[in-house]
Protein backbone atom coordinates (compact mmCIF):
# COMPACT_ATOMS: atom_id res chain seq x y z
CA UNK A 1 0.00 0.00 0.00
CA UNK A 2 0.95 3.74 -0.50
CA UNK A 3 0.84 6.31 1.59
CA UNK A 4 0.09 7.38 5.20
CA UNK A 5 -4.07 7.35 4.42
CA UNK A 6 -4.26 4.15 3.21
CA UNK A 7 -1.23 2.19 5.37
CA UNK A 8 -3.65 3.40 8.53
CA UNK A 9 -6.09 0.35 7.58
CA UNK A 10 -3.46 -1.92 7.58
CA UNK A 11 -2.50 -1.03 10.99
CA UNK A 12 -2.03 -4.15 13.75
CA UNK A 13 -4.48 -1.47 15.71
CA UNK A 14 -6.20 0.63 13.53
CA UNK A 15 -8.13 2.10 16.04
CA UNK A 16 -6.58 5.57 16.55
CA UNK A 17 -6.68 6.01 12.72
CA UNK A 18 -10.34 5.14 12.67
CA UNK A 19 -10.71 7.81 15.05
CA UNK A 20 -8.79 9.79 13.00
CA UNK A 21 -11.45 8.99 10.29
CA UNK A 22 -14.46 9.83 11.56
CA UNK A 23 -13.52 13.25 12.04
CA UNK A 24 -14.02 13.53 8.40
CA UNK A 25 -16.91 10.33 8.47
CA UNK A 26 -16.59 9.74 4.73
CA UNK A 27 -13.50 10.02 2.90
CA UNK A 28 -11.95 9.27 -0.25
CA UNK A 29 -8.99 6.75 -0.36
CA UNK A 30 -6.89 5.92 -3.36
CA UNK A 31 -6.79 2.01 -4.11
CA UNK A 32 -9.75 1.75 -1.51
CA UNK A 33 -12.78 3.87 -2.66
CA UNK A 34 -14.88 6.11 -0.11
CA UNK A 35 -14.33 4.75 3.67
CA UNK A 36 -17.50 4.97 6.08
CA UNK A 37 -16.70 5.01 9.54
CA UNK A 38 -19.50 6.46 11.73
CA UNK A 39 -22.10 4.04 13.48
CA UNK A 40 -24.48 6.46 11.58
CA UNK A 41 -23.51 6.49 8.34
CA UNK A 42 -22.07 2.51 8.40
CA UNK A 43 -26.15 1.46 10.08
CA UNK A 44 -27.57 4.17 6.98
CA UNK A 45 -25.33 2.03 4.22
CA UNK A 46 -26.09 -1.45 5.55
CA UNK A 47 -30.17 -0.50 5.29
CA UNK A 48 -29.86 0.73 2.28
CA UNK A 49 -29.18 -2.61 -0.04
CA UNK A 50 -30.64 -0.98 -3.06
CA UNK A 51 -28.17 1.72 -3.21
CA UNK A 52 -25.23 0.18 -1.55
CA UNK A 53 -24.96 -3.52 -3.19
CA UNK A 54 -23.16 -5.94 -1.77
CA UNK A 55 -23.11 -8.13 -4.88
CA UNK A 56 -19.14 -7.26 -5.62
CA UNK A 57 -17.86 -10.81 -5.29
CA UNK A 58 -18.68 -13.89 -8.11
CA UNK A 59 -15.84 -16.17 -6.43
CA UNK A 60 -12.61 -16.68 -5.18
CA UNK A 61 -10.42 -13.28 -5.29
CA UNK A 62 -12.26 -12.62 -8.61
CA UNK A 63 -13.77 -9.91 -6.81
CA UNK A 64 -14.21 -6.23 -7.94
CA UNK A 65 -13.18 -4.81 -4.67
CA UNK A 66 -10.15 -6.98 -4.56
CA UNK A 67 -6.91 -5.41 -2.99
CA UNK A 68 -5.08 -7.85 -4.47
CA UNK A 69 -5.85 -8.86 -8.20
CA UNK A 70 -5.59 -12.18 -9.39
CA UNK A 71 -2.97 -13.36 -11.24
CA UNK A 72 -3.72 -15.07 -14.88
CA UNK A 73 -1.50 -17.96 -13.65
CA UNK A 74 -4.86 -18.23 -11.08
CA UNK A 75 -7.66 -17.82 -13.11
CA UNK A 76 -5.94 -21.37 -15.47
CA UNK A 77 -6.06 -23.03 -12.30
CA UNK A 78 -9.54 -21.92 -11.44
CA UNK A 79 -10.95 -23.38 -14.94
CA UNK A 80 -10.28 -27.08 -13.01
CA UNK A 81 -13.03 -25.94 -10.90
CA UNK A 82 -16.30 -25.01 -11.39
CA UNK A 83 -17.71 -20.84 -13.07
CA UNK A 84 -17.61 -18.69 -10.18
CA UNK A 85 -20.98 -16.95 -9.60
CA UNK A 86 -22.19 -14.66 -6.61
CA UNK A 87 -24.00 -16.33 -3.68
CA UNK A 88 -25.61 -15.14 -0.43
CA UNK A 89 -23.61 -12.55 1.14
CA UNK A 90 -22.15 -11.12 -2.43
CA UNK A 91 -25.96 -10.93 -3.58
CA UNK A 92 -29.13 -8.21 -4.00
CA UNK A 93 -32.56 -8.41 -4.00
CA UNK A 94 -34.73 -12.05 -4.58
CA UNK A 95 -31.29 -13.71 -5.39
CA UNK A 96 -29.72 -12.78 -2.15
CA UNK A 97 -33.57 -13.92 -0.36
CA UNK A 98 -33.62 -17.01 -2.03
CA UNK A 99 -30.36 -17.90 -1.01
CA UNK A 100 -30.84 -16.64 2.67
CA UNK A 101 -34.42 -19.21 2.81
CA UNK A 102 -31.60 -22.47 1.85
CA UNK A 103 -29.39 -21.45 5.01
CA UNK A 104 -31.68 -20.14 7.23
CA UNK A 105 -33.46 -23.30 8.10
CA UNK A 106 -30.12 -24.34 9.96
CA UNK A 107 -30.06 -21.04 12.32
CA UNK A 108 -33.38 -20.73 13.87
CA UNK A 109 -33.66 -20.05 17.31
CA UNK A 110 -35.29 -23.47 17.39
CA UNK A 111 -32.10 -25.09 15.96
CA UNK A 112 -29.89 -23.68 17.81
CA UNK A 113 -31.33 -24.39 20.81
CA UNK A 114 -30.89 -28.05 19.94
CA UNK A 115 -27.46 -27.51 19.11
CA UNK A 116 -26.45 -25.98 22.51
CA UNK A 117 -25.68 -29.63 24.01
CA UNK A 118 -23.51 -30.21 21.54
CA UNK A 119 -21.63 -27.56 21.48
CA UNK A 120 -20.83 -27.79 25.00
CA UNK A 121 -19.81 -31.91 24.43
CA UNK A 122 -17.43 -30.29 21.84
CA UNK A 123 -15.50 -27.81 24.30
CA UNK A 124 -15.50 -30.07 26.82
CA UNK A 125 -13.75 -32.65 24.54
CA UNK A 126 -11.10 -30.02 23.41
CA UNK A 127 -10.59 -28.77 26.83
CA UNK A 128 -10.11 -32.35 27.82
CA UNK A 129 -6.86 -32.47 25.65
CA UNK A 130 -5.16 -29.74 27.35
CA UNK A 131 -6.41 -29.06 31.02
CA UNK A 132 -4.23 -31.33 32.49
CA UNK A 133 -1.37 -29.82 30.58
CA UNK A 134 -1.63 -26.65 31.67
CA UNK A 135 -0.63 -24.53 28.51
CA UNK A 136 -2.73 -24.36 25.43
CA UNK A 137 -2.79 -22.38 22.24
CA UNK A 138 -5.82 -21.67 22.08
CA UNK A 139 -6.53 -20.83 18.17
CA UNK A 140 -5.45 -24.47 16.95
CA UNK A 141 -6.68 -26.69 19.70
CA UNK A 142 -10.11 -25.03 20.96
CA UNK A 143 -10.90 -21.12 19.26
CA UNK A 144 -11.26 -22.90 15.35
CA UNK A 145 -11.88 -26.41 16.07
CA UNK A 146 -15.25 -25.58 17.91
CA UNK A 147 -17.05 -23.84 15.31
CA UNK A 148 -15.41 -25.68 12.82
CA UNK A 149 -16.75 -29.06 14.25
CA UNK A 150 -20.37 -27.14 14.77
CA UNK A 151 -20.28 -25.96 10.74
CA UNK A 152 -19.15 -29.05 9.56
CA UNK A 153 -21.86 -30.97 11.82
CA UNK A 154 -24.54 -28.96 10.40
CA UNK A 155 -23.66 -29.57 6.87
CA UNK A 156 -23.45 -33.12 7.73
CA UNK A 157 -19.92 -33.95 6.98
CA UNK A 158 -17.62 -36.30 8.47
CA UNK A 159 -15.15 -35.14 11.63
CA UNK A 160 -12.29 -37.29 10.46
CA UNK A 161 -12.29 -34.55 7.70
CA UNK A 162 -11.83 -31.36 9.93
CA UNK A 163 -8.18 -31.27 8.97
CA UNK A 164 -9.05 -30.72 5.38
CA UNK A 165 -11.39 -28.10 6.46
CA UNK A 166 -9.42 -26.91 8.27
CA UNK A 167 -6.54 -25.99 5.63
CA UNK A 168 -9.51 -24.68 3.35
CA UNK A 169 -10.48 -22.22 6.20
CA UNK A 170 -7.20 -21.65 6.02
CA UNK A 171 -6.81 -21.02 2.13
CA UNK A 172 -10.21 -19.17 2.52
CA UNK A 173 -8.57 -16.20 4.46
CA UNK A 174 -8.00 -13.00 3.72
CA UNK A 175 -7.02 -13.24 -0.27
CA UNK A 176 -8.92 -10.02 -0.91
CA UNK A 177 -7.89 -7.94 2.08
CA UNK A 178 -4.11 -7.98 1.68
CA UNK A 179 -1.10 -8.02 -1.44
CA UNK A 180 -0.07 -12.02 -1.64
CA UNK A 181 2.92 -13.07 -3.68
CA UNK A 182 1.78 -15.10 -6.52
CA UNK A 183 3.03 -18.34 -5.56
CA UNK A 184 0.83 -18.00 -2.07
CA UNK A 185 -2.04 -17.43 -4.18
CA UNK A 186 -1.60 -19.96 -6.32
CA UNK A 187 -1.08 -22.54 -3.52
CA UNK A 188 -4.81 -21.28 -2.17
CA UNK A 189 -6.07 -21.29 -5.68
CA UNK A 190 -5.39 -24.96 -5.44
CA UNK A 191 -6.85 -25.65 -2.23
CA UNK A 192 -10.05 -24.32 -3.56
CA UNK A 193 -10.53 -26.13 -6.13
CA UNK A 194 -10.09 -28.96 -3.69
CA UNK A 195 -12.57 -27.40 -1.77
CA UNK A 196 -15.26 -27.67 -5.06
CA UNK A 197 -14.57 -30.80 -5.75
CA UNK A 198 -15.22 -32.04 -2.42
CA UNK A 199 -18.20 -30.24 -1.72
CA UNK A 200 -19.44 -31.51 -5.09
CA UNK A 201 -19.40 -35.10 -4.48
CA UNK A 202 -21.04 -34.33 -1.23
CA UNK A 203 -23.63 -32.37 -3.24
CA UNK A 204 -24.22 -34.92 -5.47
CA UNK A 205 -24.52 -37.80 -3.19
CA UNK A 206 -27.47 -35.55 -1.14
CA UNK A 207 -28.91 -35.39 -4.78
CA UNK A 208 -29.01 -39.19 -4.45
CA UNK A 209 -29.44 -40.14 -1.33
CA UNK A 210 -30.73 -37.18 0.97
CA UNK A 211 -29.94 -36.60 4.46
CA UNK A 212 -31.02 -34.52 7.69
CA UNK A 213 -28.15 -32.05 7.17
CA UNK A 214 -27.43 -28.51 6.04
CA UNK A 215 -26.04 -29.51 2.36
CA UNK A 216 -28.95 -31.99 1.96
CA UNK A 217 -31.70 -28.82 2.45
CA UNK A 218 -29.71 -26.66 0.41
CA UNK A 219 -29.27 -28.84 -3.07
CA UNK A 220 -32.79 -30.23 -2.63
CA UNK A 221 -34.68 -26.98 -2.71
CA UNK A 222 -35.30 -26.73 -5.91
CA UNK A 223 -37.66 -29.30 -5.43
CA UNK A 224 -39.75 -27.44 -2.94
CA UNK A 225 -40.32 -24.84 -5.93
CA UNK A 226 -37.65 -23.04 -5.60
CA UNK A 227 -35.17 -22.43 -8.60
CA UNK A 228 -32.46 -25.23 -8.01
CA UNK A 229 -28.91 -23.81 -7.38
CA UNK A 230 -26.15 -23.19 -10.12
CA UNK A 231 -22.84 -25.15 -9.15
CA UNK A 232 -21.26 -22.12 -9.29
CA UNK A 233 -23.68 -21.00 -6.36
CA UNK A 234 -23.43 -23.75 -4.51
CA UNK A 235 -19.68 -23.45 -4.47
CA UNK A 236 -19.69 -20.06 -3.39
CA UNK A 237 -22.40 -20.47 -0.25
CA UNK A 238 -20.35 -23.41 1.15
CA UNK A 239 -17.45 -21.73 0.74
CA UNK A 240 -19.04 -18.83 2.84
CA UNK A 241 -20.76 -20.91 5.42
CA UNK A 242 -17.73 -22.98 6.15
CA UNK A 243 -15.61 -19.12 6.73
CA UNK A 244 -18.30 -17.34 8.07
CA UNK A 245 -19.24 -20.47 10.20
CA UNK A 246 -15.52 -20.23 11.34
CA UNK A 247 -13.49 -17.42 11.98
CA UNK A 248 -15.87 -14.78 13.37
CA UNK A 249 -16.47 -16.84 16.41
CA UNK A 250 -12.47 -18.35 16.39
CA UNK A 251 -11.57 -14.41 16.37
CA UNK A 252 -13.86 -13.55 19.23
CA UNK A 253 -12.44 -16.68 21.50
CA UNK A 254 -8.71 -15.73 21.22
CA UNK A 255 -9.55 -12.05 21.39
CA UNK A 256 -11.67 -12.47 24.78
CA UNK A 257 -9.34 -14.85 26.53
CA UNK A 258 -6.40 -12.48 25.78
CA UNK A 259 -9.34 -9.85 27.13
CA UNK A 260 -9.46 -12.11 30.34
CA UNK A 261 -5.86 -13.43 30.74
CA UNK A 262 -4.75 -9.78 30.91
CA UNK A 263 -7.17 -9.06 33.56
CA UNK A 264 -7.64 -11.74 36.46
CA UNK A 265 -9.99 -9.96 38.46
CA UNK A 266 -12.93 -9.96 35.90
CA UNK A 267 -11.96 -13.84 35.00
CA UNK A 268 -12.93 -14.19 38.55
CA UNK A 269 -16.10 -12.25 38.48
CA UNK A 270 -17.13 -14.42 35.50
CA UNK A 271 -16.88 -17.20 36.81
CA UNK A 272 -18.29 -16.62 40.31
CA UNK A 273 -21.39 -15.08 38.40
CA UNK A 274 -21.79 -17.06 34.41
CA UNK A 275 -24.23 -15.22 33.99
CA UNK A 276 -22.72 -12.44 32.80
CA UNK A 277 -20.62 -14.32 30.25
CA UNK A 278 -23.50 -13.05 27.52
CA UNK A 279 -22.54 -9.55 28.25
CA UNK A 280 -18.96 -10.13 28.12
CA UNK A 281 -19.36 -11.64 24.91
CA UNK A 282 -21.36 -9.00 23.35
CA UNK A 283 -18.50 -6.46 24.49
CA UNK A 284 -15.99 -8.69 22.86
CA UNK A 285 -17.86 -8.49 19.72
CA UNK A 286 -18.14 -4.80 19.87
CA UNK A 287 -14.37 -3.75 21.30
CA UNK A 288 -12.53 -6.24 19.21
CA UNK A 289 -14.87 -6.53 15.84
CA UNK A 290 -13.66 -9.53 14.04
CA UNK A 291 -14.73 -8.35 10.72
CA UNK A 292 -13.33 -4.99 10.51
CA UNK A 293 -14.88 -3.93 7.51
CA UNK A 294 -16.80 -5.25 4.31
CA UNK A 295 -16.83 -3.44 0.77
CA UNK A 296 -20.22 -2.35 -1.11
CA UNK A 297 -20.63 -0.93 -4.44
CA UNK A 298 -22.82 2.62 -5.09
CA UNK A 299 -25.45 1.61 -7.53
CA UNK A 300 -26.15 5.45 -7.90
CA UNK A 301 -25.26 8.44 -7.33
CA UNK A 302 -25.81 9.54 -3.85
CA UNK A 303 -24.60 11.43 -0.82
CA UNK A 304 -23.39 10.24 2.60
CA UNK A 305 -23.49 13.40 4.91
CA UNK A 306 -21.68 16.07 2.94
CA UNK A 307 -19.91 13.85 0.32
CA UNK A 308 -21.64 13.50 -2.91
CA UNK A 309 -20.51 9.23 -4.20
CA UNK A 310 -21.08 8.83 -7.76
CA UNK A 311 -22.85 5.72 -9.29
CA UNK A 312 -20.07 2.70 -9.62
CA UNK A 313 -17.80 4.06 -6.66
CA UNK A 314 -16.48 1.96 -4.07
CA UNK A 315 -16.91 1.95 -0.43
CA UNK A 316 -15.69 0.22 2.30
CA UNK A 317 -17.60 0.14 5.62
CA UNK A 318 -15.59 0.27 8.86
CA UNK A 319 -17.56 -1.85 11.17
CA UNK A 320 -14.78 -1.93 13.48
CA UNK A 321 -14.69 1.91 13.33
CA UNK A 322 -18.69 2.47 14.22
CA UNK A 323 -18.26 -0.19 16.63
CA UNK A 324 -15.52 2.13 18.62
CA UNK A 325 -17.36 5.49 17.47
CA UNK A 326 -17.55 7.65 21.04
CA UNK A 327 -20.73 9.42 19.77
CA UNK A 328 -23.19 6.03 20.12
CA UNK A 329 -20.55 4.20 22.70
CA UNK A 330 -19.29 6.20 25.78
CA UNK A 331 -15.31 6.01 26.46
CA UNK A 332 -15.78 3.60 23.21
CA UNK A 333 -12.27 2.31 24.13
CA UNK A 334 -12.77 1.38 27.16
CA UNK A 335 -14.04 -2.61 27.73
CA UNK A 336 -17.40 -2.07 29.45
CA UNK A 337 -19.81 -5.19 29.46
CA UNK A 338 -22.49 -3.25 31.42
CA UNK A 339 -23.13 -0.64 29.11
CA UNK A 340 -26.38 0.09 28.28
CA UNK A 341 -26.36 -0.26 24.89
CA UNK A 342 -24.14 -3.30 24.11
CA UNK A 343 -26.12 -4.65 21.39
CA UNK A 344 -26.18 -1.57 18.95
CA UNK A 345 -22.73 -2.95 17.99
CA UNK A 346 -22.35 -3.78 14.30
CA UNK A 347 -19.97 -6.98 14.53
CA UNK A 348 -22.42 -8.89 12.58
CA UNK A 349 -23.26 -6.27 10.12
CA UNK A 350 -26.90 -5.14 10.05
CA UNK A 351 -30.10 -5.09 7.98
CA UNK A 352 -30.88 -8.12 5.69
CA UNK A 353 -27.52 -8.86 5.29
CA UNK A 354 -27.09 -9.52 8.72
CA UNK A 355 -24.86 -12.75 9.20
CA UNK A 356 -27.34 -15.43 9.08
CA UNK A 357 -24.92 -17.46 11.49
CA UNK A 358 -25.22 -14.85 14.28
CA UNK A 359 -27.35 -17.11 15.92
CA UNK A 360 -25.10 -20.12 16.05
CA UNK A 361 -21.62 -17.78 17.01
CA UNK A 362 -23.34 -16.41 19.81
CA UNK A 363 -24.22 -19.94 21.54
CA UNK A 364 -20.77 -21.12 20.73
CA UNK A 365 -18.95 -17.74 22.39
CA UNK A 366 -21.78 -18.06 25.27
CA UNK A 367 -21.00 -21.94 25.64
CA UNK A 368 -17.33 -21.89 24.96
CA UNK A 369 -16.04 -19.29 27.53
CA UNK A 370 -17.96 -20.51 30.21
CA UNK A 371 -17.25 -23.75 29.56
CA UNK A 372 -13.14 -22.20 29.63
CA UNK A 373 -13.79 -20.53 32.35
CA UNK A 374 -15.31 -23.33 34.55
CA UNK A 375 -12.52 -25.96 33.83
CA UNK A 376 -9.28 -23.75 33.60
CA UNK A 377 -7.82 -22.40 37.08
CA UNK A 378 -6.73 -18.64 36.56
CA UNK A 379 -4.77 -18.28 33.57
CA UNK A 380 -2.57 -15.88 31.54
CA UNK A 381 -0.72 -15.28 28.87
CA UNK A 382 2.41 -17.59 28.21
CA UNK A 383 5.70 -16.09 28.78
CA UNK A 384 7.25 -14.11 26.20
CA UNK A 385 3.71 -13.89 24.20
CA UNK A 386 3.11 -11.05 21.97
CA UNK A 387 -0.07 -10.43 20.16
CA UNK A 388 0.49 -10.66 16.25
CA UNK A 389 -2.96 -9.82 14.43
CA UNK A 390 -3.40 -10.26 10.85
CA UNK A 391 -6.13 -10.38 8.15
CA UNK A 392 -5.44 -6.81 6.49
CA UNK A 393 -8.14 -3.67 6.59
CA UNK A 394 -11.40 -6.57 6.77
CA UNK A 395 -10.70 -8.46 9.56
CA UNK A 396 -8.71 -8.75 12.74
CA UNK A 397 -7.58 -11.81 14.30
CA UNK A 398 -4.73 -13.34 16.36
CA UNK A 399 -2.33 -15.36 14.33
CA UNK A 400 -2.00 -17.51 17.77
CA UNK A 401 -2.74 -17.43 21.53
CA UNK A 402 -0.59 -19.40 23.82
CA UNK A 403 -1.87 -19.31 27.37
CA UNK A 404 -0.27 -21.01 30.68
CA UNK A 405 -2.66 -22.30 33.76
CA UNK A 406 -2.74 -24.59 36.54
CA UNK A 407 -2.91 -27.77 35.10
CA UNK A 408 -5.91 -29.62 36.94
CA UNK A 409 -7.69 -33.23 36.34
CA UNK A 410 -10.81 -30.67 35.12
Amino acid sequence: MTGTVDQGLYDAHPYPYYAQLRAEPVREQPGVGYVVSRHEDVLAVLRDPDTYSAAFNPGFASSRMTLNPRPPSVDAIMAQGFTECPALAHTDGDTHKRHRRYVNRAFTARQVRQLEPSIETVADELIDRFVARGTVELLTEFSGPLPLTMIVDALGLPRADLPLFWEWTEALQGIRAREVPEDEFVARAHRYVEFQHYFAAAAAERRAAPRDDLITAIVTAGAEGEVPLEQGELMNIFAQLLLGGNETAASTFNSGMLTLARDPLRQEQLRADPTLVPDFVEEVLRKESPVLAIPRIATKDTRIGAVDIPAGARLLVLFGSANRDDDVFADADRFDPGRPNLRHHVAFGNGVHLCVGAPLARAELRIGFARLLARLGPFRPAPGFEPNYVGGPMSHRLDRLDLVFEPTAG
